[in-house]
């Protein structure tokens, strides 16, 4: 990656560093703190639901994330397009080459490295990717449904790309930071996102991090990160569909 000239829709992207920063690290836990404060005004025991693992609260533990997660996904492209930014915060067409390249390399990067990682340096422990205090029951089989499908394969890539390789890095190199650079910063952030991993775990988040990134950089497009994270996501939750239906 070298530094280019910025884009027209980078250079508008440089005026807003701040608004840069809010839907990077504040808007998804403000949209969330607002539902639950508003629900919790019709419904005093939603707070119950995130305490309980029985099949039917994990799955609308998953409607409501999805609920806020589009919520926050219309409150985001509304601001793109009303700075000429176009939905996704950044250009959208990218040739055929780059389209197969995402689509085929971001279940590679993504269950390589945790692959890599868990062989080499977890040392056999199969629950090293997740914090102990993590509800992983709500990744498991009980949790599984259409809301989960939805907000793992399309609205958490949809608004983690727009966030940190489009309104992110667009914002930094329009304002002049090397393009290495940018990706490095985005992915921190982009990591430090997935608290519910541990240290281990968040490896293959940084590693995949840095190739949505560079896709971004070297692609001139939001679409080619976007449908890498997507297709990896799909693989994630083929994997699980299938770990399920052998009894593992």
């Amino acid at each position: 990656m070298t530094p280019t000239t910025a884009s027209p829709y980078e250079q508008r992207l440089a005026a807003h560093p701040r608004h840069a920063l809010y839907w990077a690290l504040l808007a998804p836990f403000l949209y969330q703190a607002i539902f639950v404060a508003i629900v919790s005004l019709v419904w005093p025991g939603i707070s119950e639901v995130y305490l309980d693992n029985t099949p039917d609260a994990l799955k609308r533990q998953w409607l409501f994330a999805t609920l806020i997660q589009s919520l926050l996904l219309i409150r985001m492209t509304q601001w793109a397009e009303r700075e000429g930014l176009g939905p996704f915060a950044g250009a959208v067409r990218v040739s055929s080459n780059w389209i197969s390249a995402s689509i085929v390399l971001g279940p590679v990067i993504l269950i390589g490295s945790g692959a890599l990682v868990g062989y080499i340096l977890a040392g056999g422990d199969t629950n090293w990717a997740y914090r102990e205090d993590a509800n992983t029951d709500v990744l498991g089989p009980d949790g599984f449904g259409l809301m989960m499908m939805v907000y793992v394969i399309l609205l958490a890539p949809l608004i983690e790309e727009i966030s940190y390789r489009g309104i992110g890095i667009g914002c930094l190199l329009g304002r002049g930071v090397d393009p290495r650079l940018a990706v490095l910063i985005t992915t921190a952030g982009f990591t430090l996102l997935h608290a519910q991993y541990t240290p281990l775990g968040l490896i293959p988040i940084f590693i995949t991090g840095l190739f949505l990134g560079w896709l971004r950089v070297a692609s001139g497009s939001i679409t080619a990160p976007i449908l890498a994270h997507m297709s990896a996501n799909t693989v994630v939750i083929l994997t699980m569909v299938q770990q399920m239906q052998s009894g593992h």
